[in-house]
């Protein structure tokens, strides 16, 4: 029988063994070598998978109770995710213009891909940083002005590419406890 869940819940699915966790070709699970060489045969002259080739899936907001999952076209609402977190980091971006304001889809001024340290403009570290202080975004007077998000690379059932989970500022606290 199996176990009762709550519409858009992350399910832990039992581990692949023993997992593998490749940066280059970002292929989990007990057959990732051979998963890698197939991959290195189709992409040919070198090439490889990083993670912005990655299915992104969006986390539920507004009340709702399904992840957005794409497939190859348009997305697709499921209420649970089944997989594991294999790992996961800490991003910051800060975009000077809003989505309002023209910013649409405006590489950020300033970036990190370690939650620690910027790169860009103001850059250097994060903690010292005023943007990434509670209180510097315009429109929000309790938010950063600095996004602060969490990637979670997750291996899907029946799957060999992990996917990536962005995490917004708003469910972090969540993930907290979730990790807890």
């Amino acid at each position: 029988m199996a176990p009762k869940t709550k519409q858009g819940a992350i399910v832990p699915a039992k581990a692949p063994s023993p997992p593998a966790l490749e940066e280059k070709f970002l292929v989990l699970g007990p057959r990732a070598e051979e998963m890698r060489e197939i991959l290195r045969e189709n992409l040919g002259d070198g090439q490889s998978i990083s993670a912005a080739d990655l299915r992104r899936i969006k986390v539920p907001t507004g009340g709702a109770t399904t992840w957005l999952v794409p497939p190859i076209s348009g997305d697709e609402a499921q209420p649970v995710l089944r997989g594991i977190i294999m790992h996961r980091g800490y991003r910051r971006a800060y975009w000077e213009k809003g989505m309002d304001e023209g910013g649409g889809k405006a590489r950020p001024q300033c970036s990190s891909d370690d939650g620690i340290t910027g790169v860009g403009n103001p850059g250097g570290s994060c903690e010292q940083c005023p943007l990434a202080q509670f209180g510097s975004h315009k429109r929000k007077p309790d938010a950063q002005a600095c996004k602060h998000m969490m990637m979670l690379f997750m291996l899907p059932e029946n799957s060999i590419l992990a996917d990536i989970i962005v995490v917004p500022p708003s469910s972090l606290g969540m993930m907290r406890k979730f990790f807890a």
